[in-house]
């Protein structure tokens, strides 16, 4: 899948809910565990692909990536929106 492809199913995901902007919060005593491997039976939650390469779970559920699926998300999470943008004057 081309890169501007990803970038346009990220917004959109980001946009219905499917991905979020910020992650979730971790209460006091909880744990984020991220991992960096293949991770075999799971879909990538931009692509749809199989076998992502990286996991991130939270107590509420899991994030899963490729590399360049995760570093578009992180690019376009953070991005202004237009509702975030300063009003120019």
């Amino acid at each position: 899948m081309r890169d501007s492809d990803l970038r346009e199913r990220v917004r959109a995901r980001l946009h219905d809910g499917t991905l979020q902007h910020n992650l979730p919060m971790v209460q006091p005593g909880q744990q984020v565990i991220s991992t960096i491997a293949l991770v075999r039976d799971m879909l990538c939650s931009v692509c749809g692909g199989a076998d992502p390469r990286m996991k991130l779970q939270y107590p509420a559920g899991a994030f899963y990536f490729h590399n360049p699926c995760y570093q578009i998300w992180d690019d376009e999470r953070s991005a202004p929106t237009p509702s975030t943008m300063p009003a120019l004057s």
